[in-house]
């Protein structure tokens, strides 16, 4: 792969992620009937302890986004998450 193919792809894997996280975001503020106003003030992000992404509403956390895992040889970037409000859910 050459250096501006590099490049495309990671510019493509970036706007991909953006928009699988922007969908997971989304998912959860609709499940808690969040209104744009009160995201600001109900959401907040942390990092655990493995470095990943933790949306966390109402000071509990809600999604866990893990650092994708960028695999060049293939040309592949695996993106997860975790709702964990669906669990909890679940578990009630």
């Amino acid at each position: 792969m050459m250096e501006g193919d590099k490049m495309d792809y990671i510019r493509e894997l970036s706007e991909k992620a953006k928009r699988f996280f922007d969908l997971e975001y989304e998912r959860a503020f609709r499940h808690f009937n969040l209104t744009a106003d009160e995201i600001p003030k109900r959401t907040s992000f942390a990092e655990d302890e493995d470095g990943n992404q933790v949306l966390m509403i109402d000071g509990e956390p809600a999604i866990i986004i893990y650092k994708p895992n960028i695999d060049f040889a293939n040309a592949r970037a695996i993106l997860r998450s975790e709702r964990l409000y669906e669990e909890k859910r679940n578990e009630g």
